[in-house]
């Protein structure tokens, strides 16, 4: 069983950014549908895997992802509303 990795979370207007407590990932997979998001990979030797179900919708096509030092990933909101939370 993957274990879950500690996930930070801050908002803008029209963005999400999610940063994931990870370096040097191997193996990563990221998927994004409106409401979902959903993370894996190996680290140090140690699978971790989350899933969540996003509070609000974004525009997979304006998201995106790096991992120059943590994995960051920038959700682009489909409204600008503010989120309460990042996961339902």
């Amino acid at each position: 069983m993957a274990s879950k990795p500690n996930v930070l979370w801050a908002q803008r207007k029209d963005s999400v950014l999610v940063t994931v407590e990870l370096t040097n990932v191997a193996d990563m997979k990221i998927s994004l549908e409106e409401r979902k998001l959903e993370f894996s990979g190996a680290s140090d030797g140690i699978d971790y895997a989350f899933s969540l179900a996003l509070f609000g919708p974004i525009d997979t096509s304006g998201s995106k992802y790096s991992t120059k030092r943590l994995v960051e990933i920038f959700l682009k909101k489909k409204g600008e509303e503010s989120w309460d939370k990042l996961a339902e």
